[in-house]
């Protein structure tokens, strides 16, 4: 992306001296990068259960922070990513349900400090 705005801004000042394009990273947040064999993916999936393959979808989230120090680090949530951050975003009572029970099993074996 900023290889193109360069590319933009030599052309439009050939054409117009005065113009041009620039981009000021103010932040960055590192993405989480799938893990083979992660860690904390497995552990999601004994306490949660099989949900599927893992997805990847472009948002930020302070895990890839994690993942660059070292932790392994999953996203995990009830509801499914297709319904999330949309203008009509909703999540199913029973999504929601199972997912207090999934807090509930992550309590427990926090508890017992395993």
């Amino acid at each position: 992306f900023f290889a193109e705005v360069e590319a933009l801004d030599v052309r439009l000042k050939a054409l117009f001296p005065v113009a041009g394009a620039k981009i000021e990273r103010r932040s960055g947040t590192p993405g989480l990068s799938p893990e083979k064999d992660g860690a904390a993916e497995a552990f999601a999936r004994r306490l949660a259960g099989d949900n599927g393959p893992p997805r990847v979808v472009p948002y930020a989230a302070e895990a890839g922070q994690f993942q660059e120090a070292g932790f392994s680090t999953v996203i995990c949530g009830p509801g499914s990513i297709d319904q999330a951050h949309q203008p009509d975003e909703y999540v199913e009572r029973t999504q929601m349900e199972r997912g207090g029970a999934f807090m509930a099993r992550l309590i427990d074996w926090a508890a017992k400090g395993e």
